[in-house]
Order: C-alpha cells, then sequence, then structure tokens
C-alpha cells in the first residue's frame, strides 16, 4: 500500500488527465503558504509544482545562475511542455526571488498566472490585508471554473482538508514507535501522494493505511536506533536524505516541511466568516522561514524535536534559498543551546550519494560516540 502511494506522486499527470476527464479544471501552485481549501471550494483540482531532477538547459535563458533549483526546476518543466495538463497557476510570496520569477514566468509560460501576495506578519492588519488578497484570489478562481464563490462550499472544502491534516498527523506518529512498519520514507511518500491527488481520495488513501497499521502494530527488535528531525524545504532530496539515515540504521520521526508535521499541526478553526478563518490560520500556522520572527520558528522546530524524542537534527536546503539561509546561524545557535547536535546539508548533496553517505554516517558515528 505504501508503494501505492509512491507510485502516485510520479503519476501525477495520469491524474490531472482522470481528473480532466470528468470536466474538471487543474490549479498548480508552488508552495505551502497557497489555501488549496480555496482552490477546492472553486471546483478546482489543487496540484503542487515540484521540480524535477531532470537537466535544466531552458530556463538558463531566463532566470539568473544564484536562483533555487526548485524554481529553474519549475520553468523548465514549462518550458519542455510537461505542464500542459495545468489549467491555471498560483504563486504565493514566500520570498523575494518568486516575486521577480513570477514576471519571468508570466511572460514566457502560456497558463493563466496569479500572485498572491502572503504578508510576513500574522497581525491583525496582516490578516485584514491577506483577506482582501484571498477575496481577489478567490475570484481569479472562479473566473477559471465558472463557479461563483460559495461560503458553504468553502466550509466543506476546509472540512475535508482538516480531516486530512488529522489523519495524516496520525500516520506521521506512527513513524515514531519503536519496531514500526511505517518508516520516516513512508511518510514522505504518503505526503508526497497528498499534492498530486484530490484530498479526498488521499483521506481514503490515509483510513486504509491507520487500518492497515492497526492490523500490523509494531514488533520492537530491542535495538535502540538513533532518531532524528528533519528541517528542510525540499521534499524530493529530502527522501534520499531519509532514505540513506535509515540505510544507515537510523530513523527520522519528526520534521518540518512545508507539507509534513507543519502543514498538519493544527486544525483550521472555522469562525462565522470561513474565508477570514482561512486567512488567519495560513498567517499563523507553524512559520514558513522568512516569514514570521526567527524565535518562533525556533521554539516550534526545538519543540518538534523534543516531543519526538530526537537525537540530532538534519538541515537541508538548497544553495540560494535566502529564506532559510539568513534564518541559519540565528537556528543552529538556539538549536545547540536546546542541547540538540546538528548536520548541515545542501539539498544538492542527495545527487552525489557516496559523499551524502559518508557525511551521514560520520554525523551518526559521532552521535553515538557523544563528540560532537
Amino acid at each position: 500500500m505504501i508503494s501505492q502511494a509512491r507510485e502516485l506522486f510520479y503519476q501525477r499527470a495520469r491524474m490531472a488527465a482522470e481528473w480532466k476527464e470528468k470536466g474538471g479544471k487543474v490549479i498548480g501552485y508552488f508552495n505551502s503558504l497557497t489555501p488549496e481549501e480555496l482552490i477546492w471550494a472553486s471546483g478546482l483540482m489543487p496540484m503542487q509544482i515540484l521540480h524535477s531532477s531532470g537537466k535544466i538547459t531552458k530556463s538558463g535563458q531566463y532566470l539568473p545562475e544564484f536562483l533555487c533549483a526548485h524554481l529553474k526546476g519549475c520553468l523548465e518543466q514549462a518550458l519542455n511542455g510537461e505542464l500542459a495538463y495545468v489549467d491555471g497557476v498560483v504563486i504565493a510570496h514566500a520570498c523575494e526571488a518568486l516575486r521577480g520569477f513570477f514576471g519571468v514566468w508570466n511572460r514566457n509560460v502560456g497558463i493563466r498566472s496569479y500572485f498572491l501576495q502572503a504578508p510576513a506578519t500574522s497581525g491583525k492588519e496582516a490578516e485584514n490585508y491577506y483577506h482582501e488578497e484571498l477575496k481577489l484570489l478567490w475570484d481569479f478562481l472562479g473566473e477559471l471554473s465558472g463557479q461563483e464563490s460559495s461560503p458553504e462550499r468553502l466550509r466543506e472544502a476546509i472540512e475535508i482538508y482538516n480531516e486530512n491534516r488529522s489523519l495524516m498527523k496520525q500516520f506521521s506518529e506512527l513513524r515514531k514507535l519503536p519496531g514500526s512498519p511505517v518508516s520516516g520514507r513512508d511518510v514522505i511518500s504518503v505526503v508526497k501522494a497528498g499534492l498530486v491527488i484530490p484530498k479526498d481520495v488521499h483521506n481514503d488513501l490515509l483510513r486504509k493505511l491507520l487500518a492497515w497499521f492497526r492490523e500490523s502494530p509494531p514488533v520492537p527488535d530491542g535495538t535502540d536506533k538513533l532518531k532524528f528531525t528533519l528541517f528542510s524545504n525540499t521534499l524530493e532530496e529530502s527522501d534520499v536524505v531519509v532514505q540513506v539515515i535509515e540505510e544507515l540504521g537510523g530513523r527520522v520521526v519528526s520534521d518540518n516541511f512545508g507539507y509534513g508535521l507543519r502543514y498538519c499541526w493544527e486544525p483550521i478553526k472555522v469562525g462565522s466568516d470561513p474565508l477570514r478563518s482561512l486567512a488567519g490560520h495560513y498567517l499563523k500556522k507553524i512559520p514558513c522561514p522568512g516569514k514570521y520572527p526567527l524565535a518562533q520558528i525556533a521554539e516550534e522546530l526545538t519543540e518538534m524535536a523534543k516531543s519526538s524524542g530526537s537525537d540530532g537534527i538534519i538541515w537541508i536546503t538548497e544553495k540560494f534559498c535566502d529564506p532559510y539561509l539568513f534564518e541559519y546561524p540565528f537556528l543552529v545557535d538556539r538549536i545547540k543551546a536546546e542541547g540538540f547536535r546538528m548536520l548541515s546539508l545542501e539539498a544538492e548533496e542527495a545527487g552525489n550519494l557516496p559523499r551524502l553517505k559518508m557525511k551521514i554516517e560520520a554525523f551518526l558515528e559521532s552521535l553515538q560516540e557523544n563528540i560532537v
């Protein structure tokens, strides 16, 4: 069943085609600051655009060298016609690079696109501003779908996504149990599947996985494996890193991916105005790097590591990712002050397995010998 989830991610074009055969449209989006609930409530299927591991050739003509591989890879796919199944795109402001990238994308990619300005703070004024921004986004989505905005449909969408958060959190917690048949890589595979299939279908998959786990309870093998929390802005490369950690005898028991525990940490609390509730949640959930006070990010990260019983933290980021690199020195000091050991990796190192394995193996050995 886990292998099925892993395969779904690589069949996203087929999943999109099946949705469109039923008369639906697909909206691509770039990061977790995009409120998928609003896309779903508009009768559209949200599907995250992730960079592929293919060679970058065409996008180099339009983008500077000092840009992250994620944006280069996404533009490369569009220029190669690999995103033909997408009817529209929402690009939320997660960093300044995305602001400039949107102009290049809009000028050279023939897909209707929208830039969502997400505030960098979460106070009342920011929430009011974001509420108005989401109204404009809802209008854009309505033009694409032909459906008028409906608060009731938005409530239904939030209910489906809240269920997904709850189920995903339950499944993520299973990897912490000694002898669990659910590994850290299994969790990443299920997270990735949820980015490319309808959320109600993903909910069904998660319910089946939880039922499977109840029939296959953990069988502790008596070994005391080292446990890790991953802090990362890239899923594909993190998948490789987790695989190496687990092959070397470690366990990844917690994470801070945009769509991992950070995404499902809390449900959306719906008030009288579901759109305002959505705005408040996306501004006040566990913060994305570069958007919120560093102290809050450090507190949430260290609390995740503590509650999961982690022995160390592994930080993975792409080259030229300003939000993550800007906060790195501060977080390193805070993490070490809390008594955690930390290994920093560049996402690009996932392409050099011998080097990656050597660095992770050395980190595991240093933890075992208590010399870091």
